[in-house]
């Protein structure tokens, strides 16, 4: 019984330990700078990892068996930070009773500054007035101490509270732990491509791919209508992407690349703009057969098709369209001139091919293709999480806490006198948590202030 005894408490002491906070942060910084060179499942879209797998597929396998590929959600990951806030809660259960002693006075802090060895400076000074404790209370508060005891010996102490910001950043740490928690089992995340004019009210078929869904929690109720869509560029070069949202009230929002729009805990990220042009297919007579508008991702030289009235139509976009006669392209990225070239197919051949600007048209079988009008559409990233309150409060939290422990440090003194109504000779001994060598500099302040004590 005493064995076990003894071995639950080795090991409790062991889970408490500095040295096993230094093993768990070295082993947690591991995983993540393997997080950061092993690409992961839930980081890379799914097209890309596929890609990866497909051009390594024995590698990619192999770190999907032991989970590096979703390394910062593994069981071994899990683990560690486990078994960090267990020691985390060891040390602050240990270091509360220490804490809460050290704020509060004690006549053992009576102490004799020429017996006492915890003190790092000493100094000795003579008055040649009795000491008035009236005067020597000023003097000590005036330095920014906190007088305990006579002037026959006394301790005086400055941030008594400074310690209990130990006690808070430790605490910062499971504040972001909930918050992390929360966040983790409520996000809701996926994309959705709306143009100008359409509308969105939430239905999980509009995503893209499917969303990922919360495991606690709903996804988001929401509603919005892309009212406008307004790329901005500069000498031909992209530089702003402002996108108007109405919202079920018919109140506008604005959403750019780095400023989303929020409503509530849900918040839409502009991600990726596209066209969407208005193409009409008509007949001989000018009767209008088939038409729609049709999301393109085409910008940057990209290649998108479509198909319409039964045939396949590859599209090329030029921006701000050019033709010198001899070759064909687009000066800049700025949205000038636009223009489509299409290459009409059917049953694998090419039935006709053109460039057409705004208002041209081609004709393939008797039917006229024209190409109409052009908006715009952007991916929204539609985010839904709570628990982020808790992570931003516990950072804020651990900032003041290092501010206030590192900044606000406590400094102590220990003073006797001998003589006090006589010739008082009086000595002093202090010490201070951090900077001792720039505390020197205080110390001796102190004492320059102290023997303008007068009677």
């Amino acid at each position: 019984m005493q064995f076990g005894h003894t071995m639950i408490q080795q090991v409790m002491k062991f889970l408490g330990s500095l040295r096993l906070t230094i093993y768990l942060i070295l082993a947690l910084g591991a995983v993540f700078l393997l997080g950061l060179w092993i690409p992961q499942a839930n980081v890379l879209k799914m097209d890309a990892y596929l890609q990866w797998k497909g051009q390594h597929p024995q590698l990619v396998s192999t770190l999907e068996v032991l989970r590096l590929t979703q390394i910062y959600t593994s069981p071994f990951t899990t683990t560690l930070w486990a078994f960090f806030f267990l020691n985390l809660s060891l040390v602050m259960w240990k270091r509360v009773p220490a804490i809460l002693q050290k704020i509060q006075f004690t006549e053992a802090k009576l102490q004799d500054p020429r017996e006492s060895s915890g003190y790092v400076w000493n100094k000795e000074i003579e008055l040649h007035e009795p000491v008035s404790e009236k005067r020597l209370r000023f003097l000590i508060t005036k330095c920014g101490y906190k007088f305990h005891g006579t002037p026959a010996r006394f301790y005086a102490v400055k941030n008594v509270l400074s310690p209990i910001a130990t006690l808070l950043f430790h605490l910062s740490f499971f504040l972001m732990l909930l918050g992390g928690i929360i966040n983790m089992y409520s996000r809701f995340s996926g994309y959705v491509d709306i143009s100008e004019g359409e509308s969105f009210n939430g239905e999980l078929e509009r995503y893209n791919s499917p969303p990922r869904l919360p495991k606690i929690g709903t996804p988001p109720d929401v509603a919005v209508t892309v009212e406008k869509v307004t790329p901005e560029t500069v000498s031909g070069v992209p530089t702003r992407l402002a996108v108007r949202l109405v919202d079920r009230q018919g109140r506008r929002h604005l959403a750019e690349i780095n400023r989303p729009y929020r409503a509530g805990p849900t918040a839409f990220v502009v991600t990726t703009i596209g066209v969407t042009p208005l193409f009409v297919v008509t007949d001989g007579q000018g009767r209008e057969l088939d038409g729609a508008y049709v999301k393109l991702n085409v910008l940057g030289g990209k290649k998108d098709n479509f198909t319409m009235l039964g045939y396949r139509i590859n599209a090329l976009f030029y921006p701000d369209y050019f033709n010198d006669g001899d070759t064909e392209g687009t000066r800049s990225d700025a949205f000038k001139r636009p223009a489509f070239h299409l290459q009409v197919r059917k049953e694998g051949r090419t039935l006709a091919e053109k460039t057409l600007l705004m208002g041209d048209s081609l004709t393939v079988e008797g039917h006229t293709l024209a190409f109409r009008e052009m908006p715009f559409w952007v991916r929204l990233y539609v985010v839904k999480e709570y628990g982020l309150e808790a992570v931003y409060a516990g950072f804020m939290l651990a900032i003041i806490a290092l501010v206030w422990r590192f900044f606000y440090y406590r400094r102590e003194m220990a003073v006797a006198a001998v003589g006090l109504y006589t010739a008082t000779v009086m000595y002093l001994a202090g010490r201070s948590e951090f900077y001792r060598n720039l505390y020197q500099d205080e110390f001796e302040k102190t004492v320059s202030i102290l023997q303008q004590i007068k009677g």
